[in-house]
């Protein structure tokens, strides 16, 4: 359970985070995640709640392309 719990704490953060920069990359959210163990299903589901909020939080910046 500790797990869900740190997950949900990293995605509030990362709601904040993204709402205050205006957009949030896909590697800012893998990186918040790298230290916790989270299937591909899981980490897709995060994504999912980003695009339920409505954050601009996939406009994918250049270098990253």
């Amino acid at each position: 359970m500790a797990g869900a719990e740190q997950r949900k704490r990293i995605i509030k953060e990362l709601l904040d985070k993204g709402k205050k920069k205006g957009l949030m990359t896909y590697k800012e959210i893998s990186d918040a995640f790298y230290e916790v163990e989270m299937s591909p299903e899981q980490l897709e589901k995060v994504y999912d709640i980003f695009e339920k909020e409505g954050e601009p939080a996939f406009r994918k910046l250049e270098s990253e392309a």
